[in-house]
């Protein structure tokens, strides 16, 4: 099974006796998450100022290259800076380059969770989008997602 550790140790049986080797282990690598995944993304909107929040969704999907790269059907990374990570506790982290200039940058961050993380099939969190310029550097929660392979 993926990102699983086993635990082995050898024995002989001679003379009667049982003798052990030393404990050893090996962990299997993270499963491949590469490919294509459908994303649903739940977020408020609020028409114009004062009106009442409402919940939309939408719907993109993120590719996810062998190499770690990312790329977006909703938005075009700067010079392919879309990238993700999957920890062996089962932590997916993913973000791009929006704007990268001398004075601005914004960047679409994800953060979210393997439903298995031996053989994932959904992926669910939160997205993110910072803003940083000369003066200062905001962070605003976007809304919540669900990958789920294609």
């Amino acid at each position: 099974k993926a990102a699983t550790t086993y635990r082995y140790r050898a024995y002989v049986e001679a003379y009667g006796q049982i003798y052990y080797g030393e404990e050893m282990s090996f962990t299997t690598d993270l499963p491949d998450i590469s490919g294509e995944w459908q994303c649903i993304e739940e977020y408020s909107y609020r028409p114009f100022p004062g009106a009442e929040w409402e919940t939309r969704t939408r719907e993109y999907t993120l590719t996810f290259g062998g190499d770690g790269s990312m790329v977006s059907s909703q938005y075009e990374y700067v010079d392919g800076t879309g990238g993700y990570s999957l920890s062996t506790d089962g932590k997916f982290r993913a973000s791009g380059f929006l704007i990268a200039t001398q004075n601005q940058t914004t960047i679409e961050r994800y953060e979210g969770r393997v439903d298995d993380i031996t053989n994932p099939t959904k992926i669910t969190g939160s997205r993110y989008i910072s803003n940083t310029n000369q003066v200062t550097s905001v962070e605003n929660f976007e809304g919540s997602f669900t990958l789920t392979r294609k």
